[in-house]
């Protein structure tokens, strides 16, 4: 991730995510940094929403469940879209660099879009949730 998106005073809760993972790497987080942090706090929060820990009473919950602004870090709405769970999250559009502002700095931001405005529609994805019995 870009030190870019780093450093956005907008975002609310990033400068706490950063401080946390640079206290134990030394480094800002990657994406996958964001990205297991999201994974582990949309099991979590699942299985409360759903009062569960079955995962189909869990995936259930998650139907067009809202990630908290302290989860999501983002500028955009971040949620698991219904009927097949993709997190809809905000997008990054932009290219690699091979020095940036900051030694982290490998990504240049040219523009960030909503992840559910070029998503395309749930029935042009192809993608069919189907529930065990």
């Amino acid at each position: 991730m870009a030190e870019w998106y780093w450093n956005q005073p907008d975002v609310p809760h990033v400068k706490e995510f950063v401080e946390a993972i640079k206290a134990k790497t030394g480094r800002v987080p990657a994406a996958r940094h964001w990205f297991g942090f999201v994974a582990g706090w949309t099991c979590a929060l699942g299985a409360e929403k759903a009062k569960s820990m079955k995962a189909v009473d869990i995936a259930k919950a998650l139907q067009d469940f809202e990630l908290p602004p302290e989860i999501a870090l983002g500028p955009n709405k971040a949620f698991y879209r219904a009927g097949q769970n993709q997190l809809m999250a905000t997008l990054y559009v932009g290219g690699a660099q091979a020095k940036g502002a900051a030694p982290d700095d490998l990504f240049k931001v040219d523009k960030t879009f909503a992840g559910s405005d070029v998503a395309g529609t749930l029935e042009d994805s192809g993608c069919k949730m189907a529930w065990p019995a």
